[in-house]
């Protein structure tokens, strides 16, 4: 689905989010692939338009930041810059164990509620005046998260040696993906989109008498590894 789908389509759950300020998403399976496009159109503050059930289409600017709580993170393209500029993993390392557990917290927080409504008021006023900066914590995460993402940079520093001089065959090169991915366990993906990944980190395909070869990148040797 798309969030500028075809007006004759309806899409009460995107009706659902106009006027939200927050909108939290439901938990994905693990190795469920991340819908990119949606959650580019969602988040990226253009207008969506969207019908209900019974009514005539509307469009409306997002106000709505968008959290995803899961214990698995989807599977995303590690070479979509637009996807990861739009991507934040805040990380919840800590479980409060059962025997410290507060099962009337809830009810003490409520007495509370005026010294809550005060800090959270204090923290509107400074994040207005300074803004909010990303934790480094956020920052590590996201970072390890998109290199675990992307495949072929992964297969690049493990499996390649990099070098002015260094050239190797397109179809040797995939062939050695191939085989890199079934050990490590990563998902395969199509010669034509591997050659396009492997071109976009900056190595030029060149055609050569052999067939298309890479330039400034070789196989390591079991040496070098």
């Amino acid at each position: 689905m798309s969030a500028r789908g075809k007006a004759s389509n309806a899409s009460p759950e995107l009706i659902g989010l106009m006027g939200r300020r927050f909108v939290v998403t439901s938990e994905t399976e693990r190795d469920q692939p991340l819908a990119a496009a949606m959650m580019k159109q969602l988040v990226g503050g253009d207008p969506i338009t969207a019908r209900p059930l019974y009514g005539n289409p509307v469009t409306f600017t997002p106000t709505h930041t968008a959290l995803m709580v899961t214990n698995h993170l989807p599977k995303v393209a590690g070479d979509d810059a637009a996807v990861w500029r739009r991507i934040r993993v805040i990380p919840f390392d800590v479980t409060i164990p059962e025997a410290k557990r507060d099962p009337e917290l809830g009810e003490k927080l409520k007495l509370e509620a005026d010294a809550v409504l005060a800090w959270a008021l204090d923290g509107w006023a400074d994040y207005r005046a300074n803004g909010m900066p990303t934790a480094a914590k956020v920052t590590e995460a996201t970072n390890r998260y998109q290199a675990d993402s992307d495949t072929v940079a992964r297969f690049i520093s493990e499996a390649c040696a990099v070098a002015p001089a260094a050239r190797v065959g397109v179809q040797e090169l995939f062939g050695e993906f191939q085989a890199w991915a079934a050990v490590d366990g990563a998902d395969l993906i199509g010669k034509q989109a591997f050659a396009r990944q492997v071109e976009s980190r900056g190595f030029v395909k060149r055609r050569a008498a052999s067939g298309f070869v890479f330039r400034g990148l070789g196989l390591r040797t079991d040496e070098e590894g």
